[in-house]
């Protein structure tokens, strides 16, 4: 990827839990499996990865059996996160690491 070797660490990190996310949580109310997408972009002074599932969409739950602690983590990786439910569901987990200085 051209990129530090911390930002490629920190990417591989956020993106693993990302996709841990989406096995444990976006398909709970499924009996088939679904969708999971990960696209990434390298421009010249960052990259994006993008990780998209077509589950249930991201909602509070108190008796989740994560320890709650995969976005914080994704937000403390990357240096731009944004988290959105999709208009069909799923949800769409954007991250941004800056690669200029």
């Amino acid at each position: 990827m051209g990129a530090p070797d911390a930002v490629r660490f920190d990417a591989m990190l956020a993106v693993s839990e990302a996709a841990n996310n989406v096995l444990l949580h976006a398909f709970r109310h499924r009996s088939a499996p679904g969708r999971l997408m990960v696209t990434a972009t390298v421009g010249d002074d960052a990259i994006r990865i993008v990780v998209t599932d077509d589950g249930s969409g991201l909602a509070p739950r108190s008796h989740s059996p994560g320890a709650g602690l995969g976005l914080p983590l994704m937000a403390q990786l990357s240096d731009d996160l944004v988290v959105a439910n999709g208009e069909d569901g799923g949800t769409t987990v954007t991250m941004t690491w800056r690669t200029a200085a």
